[in-house]
């Protein structure tokens, strides 16, 4: 990773396992926050905001697990 990246996420995916089944997350997740760079995740409710955030702290709550895909600091 570059010295100018301090954050990178790469085709993220993240399910939560229900007795219903599995509900699909997030699915390809892709940005890079560079030194200096502000980043804004905007979109509609449900959209996976709060997670892709629990995804990057490693605090996915139980039944949700990070399937796929990358998160460097």
């Amino acid at each position: 990773m570059s010295d100018d990246v301090i954050l990178k996420v790469n085709d993220l995916h993240t399910y939560f396992f229900t007795e219903s089944g599995q509900i699909r997350a997030l699915s390809g997740v892709d940005f890079t926050l560079k030194r200096g760079e502000v980043l804004g995740i905007v979109g509609e409710s449900g959209c996976g905001k709060s997670v892709t955030a629990q995804c990057i702290m490693n605090m996915v709550p139980n039944p949700g697990r990070i399937m796929g895909g990358s998160i460097n600091y």
